[in-house]
């Protein structure tokens, strides 16, 4: 028994022993354990989300500088939505679509700042596409213009020279014009089209050209009527088609018909106006906000304009960044055949920002200068007292921001206009005097006779 005992002790001092251990060990081994568990932090990715629409089932192509980053399909409203990954940093992002025909439209491009470790939004709203369907040259039947753009939207069609139509696209985007040669002059012709939603308008589409020639089968009159006269286009000189311009700005030149008023376009829409010399020589300073950027020209003389000339597409290693595309344009670039007096209205389209502009009229008046406010747009007047053509520009600061859009206007004398204006403000402030000088010898008129009257 005692020996039994013995053994007994010596078997719960080990187990006791077994278990002090255990409790000791487990706690380091469930530690251990714990600490080698990989931790995984998960970092946002920089992103660019380009939304907007295009026409029904359009192939859209989303650009980030040259670069094609998304290939999307637009739905059957014409709603695409692209995301990819990007730098972070200020990026030129561009969109255009191809549509059920294969047409491609005007491309796009806009300006963001994208934010490091988010998503970067940016909305299109993108041009229709343009296509003729009819020959180049007609004297009878139709000019056929048609293309794709939203489903049910309005459209405008703006002819060169000078004249607009409007349409509604169908349910699949699909619209058409049918422009009668009969009920145009014969000469050339320039088509834009752009598309409306709700309170937004896209930029104009692609130009298309057709000219509308005399009918030789119509019934010839009695006289002989004056030859119509069709303008050249402006030739681009200077920089050559292609060049890349170190910097952000330079110096465009060209040629053209004496004393032409040149309609500047960029990508398309009109950015400025400016008018020839005697020689037919023009030039003016154009700023880059954006890279690559395509540039063309068109003629107008008391007018009449010439088709588009040759396009020049320019790159540049630097932009201005800092202005915005919708941050300043003009109502209107080009002004002809105006009286002399008669007021010029210059309506500055400043959508934001708080910067400085600066008017120089082109003649010797002092440049205005002018503190932007919450007035928007802004209209300022002038008026030119002598006949001539002026080249007019409005300068725009706002800090590092300095854009120039140009303007011309083209004075005449009105008919029967044989005095200055000078003289007629002169006459108009003689006028008071003349009156009172004719009422108070009118009065002595009447006095002397009335003592005539007595004396008798």
């Amino acid at each position: 028994m005692g020996r039994a005992w013995v053994q007994l002790q010596r078997v719960l001092r080990v187990s006791i022993a077994f278990s002090f251990i255990c409790v000791l060990t487990l706690p380091s081994i469930a530690s251990a354990s714990t600490i080698s568990k990989p931790v995984q932090l998960t970092i946002p990715e920089t992103r660019i989300e380009a939304t907007g629409y295009a026409a029904p089932n359009a192939l859209v192509q989303v650009f980030s500088g040259s670069n094609l980053k998304a290939s999307v399909l637009a739905d059957s409203n014409g709603y695409f939505s692209s995301n990819f990954v990007s730098s972070p940093g200020v990026k030129t992002v561009s969109a255009q679509f191809d549509d059920q025909e294969s047409v491609t439209s005007q491309r796009v491009s806009r300006q963001l700042s994208v934010t490091p470790q988010q998503t970067t939004s940016i909305d299109f709203l993108l041009p229709p596409t343009l296509s003729r369907r009819s020959a180049a040259t007609i004297s009878t039947g139709d000019v056929v213009l048609s293309g794709y753009s939203l489903p049910n939207a309005p459209l405008t069609l703006e002819l060169s020279p000078l004249q607009t139509r409007s349409t509604t696209s169908s349910i699949n985007g699909y619209f058409e014009f049918r422009l009668a040669a009969a009920s145009l002059n014969p000469g050339a012709y320039t088509a834009k089209v752009k598309v409306a939603q709700g309170g937004s308008e896209s930029n104009f589409s692609k130009l298309q050209s057709f000219t509308i020639a005399a009918d030789a089968s119509a019934e010839q009159p009695d006289f002989t009527p004056s030859p119509t006269v069709v303008l050249p286009p402006p030739t681009p000189e200077s920089p050559e088609d292609g060049s890349t311009i170190d910097g952000d700005s330079v110096v465009v030149s060209g040629r053209s018909l004496p004393n032409a008023q040149i309609i500047i376009y960029e990508d398309g829409q009109e950015y400025g106006s400016i008018i020839a010399d005697a020689n037919g020589k023009w030039s003016f300073v154009y700023t880059a906000r954006y890279s690559p950027v395509t540039l063309t020209f068109e003629a107008c003389i008391d007018g009449e304009c010439s088709v588009l000339s040759r396009s020049l597409s320019l790159s540049f290693t630097r932009i201005n960044s800092a202005c915005n595309e919708q941050l300043f344009t003009l109502s209107q670039y080009r002004f002809w055949e105006l009286s002399v007096g008669e007021p010029v209205p210059i309506d500055v389209l400043q959508t934001s920002g708080d910067g400085v502009a600066t008017i120089q009229w082109g003649d010797d008046s002092i440049d205005e200068r002018f503190d932007h406010d919450a007035t928007r747009p802004r209209t300022y007047q002038h008026r030119y007292l002598e006949e001539g053509s002026y080249n007019g520009s409005v300068r725009f600061v706002q800090g590092d921001c300095n854009l120039t859009r140009y303007f011309s206007v083209s004075v005449v004398r009105g008919p029967g206009s044989d005095i200055s204006w000078e003289r007629a403000y002169l006459l108009l402030l003689l006028l008071p005097f003349s009156i009172v000088t004719y009422r108070r010898g009118r009065q002595l008129m009447e006095y002397e006779n009335s003592q005539q009257t007595e004396a008798k």
